[in-house]
């Protein structure tokens, strides 16, 4: 639906309903953009139409075609496609048939009652605003939050209900708490930790280290195989992936053999 559209189905409407502002008449619809445009709602107030917008999201209960229209229709429709494909075995229902298909199905669904029980079974004629039961609002009980408690007393609840936890004090009050306590002599740096390592100490790492590198080098040997083993391989290409003959080799189902 577009604002151009809606303009004309108003127009077309109101060639019907012969709507005046002695004799208004009630049009309810969606919350769609192109309902609400200012087109539409001129020639709307000029000629005595008051449209009504439903509740956002909440037109699969509300709307009268959603409720007693669309439902029966989809199965009107899906009836006559059944038989039709039983009718006509091996074909398919194509653009040719679904304007015949559809009327039938329409000319089911389309009646004085279904449109009737659509406005009864929705609350909008007779008004009804008991018509939804109580399960219908649970869904929004997820964000329906009191607005009692405000921003002035936010403080004094969070004072009453937190319990009392003893504040730590932070890293730079804790260093300097050790520096006090500790002795003079403890504030000299260490000469013993300063001295190099020996040349056994550092032989052994090395050593260690090397060995290290082996064992993981042999193991990515194993487990990888190497670039220059794949490459010299002396199997052509034309063996390992054969090109494809035959007469059927550019598709399926065709009688024409291949030159």
């Amino acid at each position: 639906m577009t604002t151009e559209i809606f303009v004309k189905w108003l127009q077309h409407f109101q060639s019907f309903v012969k709507a005046s502002h002695n004799d208004k008449i009630l049009l309810i619809v969606d919350g769609h953009a192109s309902y609400k445009s200012f087109e539409a709602l001129n020639f709307a107030k000029e000629n005595g139409i008051e449209i009504v917008c439903l509740t956002p999201h909440c037109t699969h209960p509300m709307q009268p075609l959603n409720v007693c229209f669309y439902g029966p229709l989809k199965t009107y429709f899906n009836q006559q496609i059944s038989v039709w494909l039983r009718n006509h075995p091996g074909r398919v229902v194509a653009a040719l048939q679904i304007g015949y298909l559809f009327n039938q199905a329409y000319g089911k669904t389309a009646s004085v009652q279904n449109a009737c029980n659509g406005f009864k079974n929705t609350g909008l004629w007779p008004v009804n605003p008991d018509i939804f039961p109580d399960h219908f609002f649970e869904p929004a009980e997820t964000t329906n939050m009191p607005i009692a408690s405000t921003a002035h007393n936010s403080d004094s609840i969070q004072d009453q209900n937190l319990p009392s936890l003893p504040i730590e004090p932070e890293a730079g009050e804790i260093m300097a708490q050790e520096q006090n306590k500790a002795p003079e002599s403890s504030s000299k740096p260490s000469t013993s930790s300063c001295k190099p390592s020996t040349s056994s100490d550092s032989s052994d790492a090395i050593a260690v280290t090397n060995d290290i590198h082996n064992t993981l080098t042999g193991l990515l040997d194993i487990s990888q195989p190497s670039f220059a083993s794949t490459s010299s391989s002396a199997v052509p290409v034309n063996v390992i992936s054969p090109v494809s003959s035959g007469k059927f080799v550019s598709g399926q189902g065709k009688q024409k053999p291949k030159k």
